[in-house]
């Protein structure tokens, strides 16, 4: 959590967490702030290749992106020590469009499977190991970013050497940043430091070099995320009441009524309380024009009722600034918000 796809590549290629890596949006363009497993691997002399289809691969890495190109069946190394990550953006794209229960979904889904069984018999997986790993699932009406059941639970599939066969890893003993260090302990790297995974010692048939315990995230992140947005929130609304100073006790009680309603409204069309409605920048239109509709029926009601215009003022700037204050407390300090 966040499950963007930025944070969740991060994750996946470095082993640690989102508060360590950094990324908590996908509007971040800079460069990871620590190195990934490719980067390692690059580090020890092991040749290192990307390849994607549909879309390119988010800019995490750029040790990394000096060697990605489309993919291409016959170009994908078959021997040797080496690290190579495909990243296969279609399903993502249709289900953005026409949502994750969509038939179209499943059929790309059915698509994107035989494309890595094509993969799979590329190689020789009696000499080489495949991991197949997505970064976040998505909603039924398509979206996500936040901690829903299904898209955060995400499957994680290991075939060919060094890995036994018929190990089921339980959910709750997995998660992503355990790919890092599973991919280190095959290609013979050491642990980073900053890695917080572990080696899934448990699907590998021989010892890893190294072994740990997955270390637990600092806090709960919805918890945390929820108390950030609401606290960025409120004193981004308190502001305007600092600044222009309307008189009167029902000046404020306008503007805390006309923030209740906006949520309220906003949560009846059946939005996820989540970072889900803004996880990509083509749905930022929408979201604000939901959020703008939401607003306007408030803004009406205050432009009739404020006692005078400093009151109206005061309570459309707190409207406006709770608005945005939520968002970009949900969102994350450290990134840019999804409507920056």
């Amino acid at each position: 959590f966040p499950t963007f796809t930025r944070n969740g590549v991060a994750t996946m290629m470095t082993g640690a967490g989102p508060t360590a890596h950094g990324y908590l949006a996908n509007r971040n363009r800079r460069g990871s702030r620590m190195p990934s497993v490719a980067d390692l691997a690059d580090r020890a002399g092991i040749p290192t290749c990307a390849f994607w289809e549909g879309e390119r691969i988010p800019s995490v890495f750029p040790r990394l992106d000096g060697h990605t190109r489309p993919l291409e069946i016959g170009l994908l190394p078959a021997t040797g020590r080496h690290f190579t990550f495909v990243y296969l953006a279609e399903p993502d794209l249709v289900a953005h469009r026409l949502g994750g229960a969509s038939e179209a979904y499943r059929a790309e889904a059915l698509r994107v499977d035989a494309r890595i069984g094509e993969i799979a018999r590329t190689i020789d997986l009696s000499a080489e190991t495949m991991i197949v790993a997505t970064d976040h699932g998505h909603l039924d009406q398509g979206g996500h970013g936040g901690h829903e059941e299904v898209v955060v639970r995400i499957p994680l599939v290991l075939v060919g050497a060094g890995v036994k066969r018929g190990v089921r890893i339980e959910d709750a003993s997995s998660d992503l940043r355990d790919v890092a260090p599973t991919v280190s302990a095959l290609l013979g790297l050491r642990l980073p430091p900053w890695t917080t995974g572990r080696p899934l010692r448990e699907a590998l048939d021989f010892p890893p070099p190294f072994d740990r315990e997955r270390q637990p995230l600092p806090t709960d992140p919805v918890p945390m995320a929820l108390a950030r947005a609401m606290g960025t929130a409120a004193l981004l609304a308190a502001a305007p009441f600092l600044l222009l100073r309307p008189r009167g006790r029902s000046s404020f009680a306008l503007a805390a009524a006309a923030v209740a309603c906006c949520a309220g409204l906003y949560l009846a069309l059946g939005r996820p309380l989540s970072c889900s409605p803004a996880n990509t920048e083509a749905e930022v239109p929408r979201l604000v024009l939901e959020m703008a509709a939401c607003a306007a029926i408030p803004f009406v009601a205050l432009h009739r009722l404020a006692p005078d215009r400093r009151s109206f003022v005061a309570a459309v700037l707190t409207l406006a600034a709770f608005l945005s204050g939520a968002l970009a407390g949900w969102v994350g300090f450290r990134a840019p918000t999804a409507l920056a």
